[in-house]
């Protein structure tokens, strides 16, 4: 028993090496604080690093693809595949609201061509959100989150799985791209936020990936919750100056508290079902 701990500690370490080393090392040889197609380049691959540590890992400690959640089980789990797409809509929809009460202002809803530049804006991105979604999520909740689940409780591996991940985007953070730099306590206080989000978001595509027992459902949401935040930027944010300035409240807004809200009153609705499956049992 201590021997198999001790596998899968190697393991877990390969695996974070192999994760976090090439996004430190293309932080140093290609970003940069302008966001030109190096920098859009090294950051998109950067989001398939996870994906390519799992498989590095497995073939490095000769384990195979065991537990790697590769299957799409579509049939069967018709349900929580429509729920990938539902849950990151809401949380869209959340956080424009808690913005727009925020900030007072009026969106861009009723304007047909911002509409139409936003979600074209989207499709067009939705092949790179594709790779990247699954490239994370074929690595943080496909190989860390399970074996991590096999040395401490499963909402303890949940917990360190979101604050790894949330590290893990430290270099960009750096650079100013998930929240800028024109806030206090930069880029600390966007680390701590990064963290925060991951660990709730963390819940969600966990409970997606081990409830259809495949890792799509969670790059589905994670897929769709990329398109709608820049969706949700495009049609609450007015101008540039704006974006400029609030890009860190609204940012913690979409990545945040919404995700937060949806996984805490999810988790409500799950345990309440479960008692009340449990009275009529």
């Amino acid at each position: 028993m201590k021997n198999n701990k001790n596998i899968t500690l190697i393991q877990i370490v390969i695996f974070l090496l192999l994760s976090f080393a090439p996004v430190f090392l293309a932080d140093r040889l290609w970003l940069d604080d302008n966001a030109n197609f190096k920098y859009a380049t090294a950051s998109f691959l950067a989001m398939l690093y996870p994906a390519f540590a799992n498989i590095i890992t497995r073939l490095v400690t000769k384990e195979g693809l065991n537990e790697s959640f590769l299957k799409i089980n579509f049939k069967v789990n018709l349900k929580i595949y429509i729920l990938s797409f539902i849950m990151p809509i809401a949380n869209a929809v959340l956080a424009a609201i808690i913005f727009i009460i925020f900030y007072g202002i009026k969106p861009h809803y009723t304007s047909a061509s911002v509409l139409t530049a936003a979600l074209l804006s989207s499709l067009a991105s939705t092949p790179a959100y594709f790779f990247m979604g699954f490239g994370e999520e074929f690595g943080w909740r496909a190989y860390l989150t399970p074996k991590l689940k096999k040395l401490m409780p499963n909402i303890l591996a949940i917990i360190i799985t979101g604050l790894i991940w949330g590290l893990w985007h430290t270099p960009l953070i750096v650079r100013g791209y998930n929240f800028g730099k024109d806030y206090k306590g930069f880029p600390y206080l966007g680390v701590i936020a990064m963290c925060l989000s991951c660990m709730a978001l963390s819940f969600i595509f966990t409970y997606l990936t081990d409830k259809c027992n495949s890792v799509y459902p969670a790059a589905i949401c994670h897929i769709v919750f990329d398109c709608m935040t820049n969706v949700i930027f495009t049609l609450t944010v007015s101008d540039a100056i704006s974006i400029s300035k609030h890009y860190f409240v609204s940012s913690l807004l979409i990545m945040l508290i919404a995700p937060m809200l949806i996984a805490v009153v999810g988790g409500l609705a799950l345990l309440s079902l479960k008692k009340t499956r449990g009275n009529f049992s």
